[in-house]
C-alpha cells in the first residue's frame, strides 16, 4: 500500500487552463516530491481533465469534481487530503523550487507549531493582491489580516480537524454578498481555539495581480471584498474600534490618491471603505437574527 505523503495540497479551479498548468508546472519542479495534489474541479467541461491527459505530473493527483464556490472546493479536497499537513494554492499561483521542502523542514523542526503563512511575492501582471506584514510573527486576532494569503496556509491536519471546514458562505462562488476573507475567517476560528500559527514572509507564493481589468470591475471586486472583510468582523465579534480602523486606512489612501490626483485609486479605497462598514452590519444583522432564532428555540447560542 502506497504510504501517505507529507504534504496535501488541494487546488480549487474554475475557468482557467494556462494558469493552472502554470501552476502544476511549478510544482512539478519542487526540490522534494514529498506531497499529492488534489484537484477539484468546478468546471462544467473537459478542461482540467484534457490538460491532466497532456501533462506527465510526477507527483500522485486526484482529479475530482465539485459545484462552483471555492470555500465548497476546498472542503471536498479536504475530506481526501491524506496528508499530515494541508495546504491550498490557488489555481493560478506558481511556487518557487524548493518551497515544498522548506515548509516540510519547518514543520519538522517546529512539533508544536499548528500552522504557517507566508505572504505574497509578486508576480507576472504586478504586485500580488493584499497587504502583508513584513517582519515573521505569531498570527493573532488583531493582525490576521496581513499575515498570509490562502496559497501560502499550511496546517497540520490535526488542527484542520479541530477548526473544521470552511465556511461556504465566504469566498469567491458562494453566492452570497461575500467573495472574499474564507482564509482569514479560518486562521481567526483556528487562533480562537488557541492555534499557534507562525507568519514569515519568507514563505512567499508568487500571485498575478489583476492587469487590464475594467475600472468599474476593479471597484466592484474592491468593495465587494471590503464587504466580506466587514463582514468576518462583525462575524468574529471584533470591536468596532477594529472596524473604524480597518475603514479609516481605506479613507487614508482615498485622501492620498486624491492629493496625487490619481483619481481611480481614491474611488477604489473608498469603495473598500464602504464595503467593510456595509459589510460589519451584514455580520451585526446575521448575528442578531441567529441569537434571535435560538433564544426563540431555546438554544442559548454560543459566545
Amino acid at each position: 500500500m502506497q504510504s501517505s505523503p507529507q504534504l496535501s495540497l488541494i487546488v480549487a479551479t474554475l475557468g482557467r487552463e494556462a494558469e493552472l498548468a502554470r501552476c502544476l508546472g511549478s510544482l512539478a519542479a519542487q526540490t522534494s516530491r514529498d506531497f499529492e495534489v488534489v484537484i477539484v474541479d468546478q468546471n462544467a467541461d473537459d478542461r482540467v481533465a484534457a490538460l491532466l491527459d497532456r501533462e506527465r505530473l510526477p507527483f500522485p493527483l486526484r482529479h475530482v469534481r465539485a459545484p462552483p464556490g471555492l470555500s465548497r472546493a476546498r472542503n471536498v479536497g479536504l475530506r481526501l487530503a491524506r496528508g499530515n499537513i494541508i495546504g491550498f494554492p490557488d489555481d493560478d499561483c506558481w511556487y518557487d523550487v524548493d518551497i515544498v521542502a522548506r515548509v516540510l523542514q519547518f514543520f519538522a523542526a517546529q512539533p508544536s507549531t499548528h500552522g504557517l503563512s507566508g505572504g505574497g511575492a509578486a508576480g507576472a501582471g504586478g504586485a500580488p493582491r493584499g497587504r502583508f506584514a513584513r517582519g515573521a510573527q505569531w498570527v493573532t486576532a488583531a493582525r490576521a489580516w496581513t499575515q498570509g494569503m490562502s496559497s501560502a496556509i499550511f496546517l497540520r491536519r490535526q488542527l484542520v480537524a479541530l477548526v473544521g471546514p470552511f465556511d461556504e458562505a465566504l469566498g469567491v462562488g458562494s453566492g452570497t454578498l461575500w467573495p472574499a476573507a474564507e482564509e482569514t475567517d479560518y486562521l481567526l476560528r483556528a487562533v480562537a481555539g488557541g492555534a499557534r500559527i507562525w507568519y514569515d514572509p519568507r514563505f512567499a507564493v508568487h500571485h498575478p495581480g489583476n492587469p487590464g481589468q475594467p475600472r468599474q470591475k476593479i471597484l466592484e471586486r474592491g468593495h465587494r471584498y471590503g464587504r466580506a472583510m466587514g463582514y468576518v468582523l462583525a462575524k468574529h465579534q471584533r470591536s468596532r474600534i477594529e472596524l473604524a480602523y480597518h475603514v479609516a486606512r481605506a479613507l487614508t489612501g482615498a485622501t492620498l490618491s486624491l492629493l496625487r490626483a490619481r483619481w481611480a485609486e481614491a474611488r477604489l479605497h473608498a469603495a473598500v471603505a464602504r464595503g467593510r462598514i456595509r459589510g460589519w452590519r451584514d455580520g451585526v444583522a446575521a448575528h442578531e437574527k441567529a441569537a434571535h432564532e435560538s433564544a426563540a428555540s431555546g438554544v442559548k447560542q454560543p459566545v
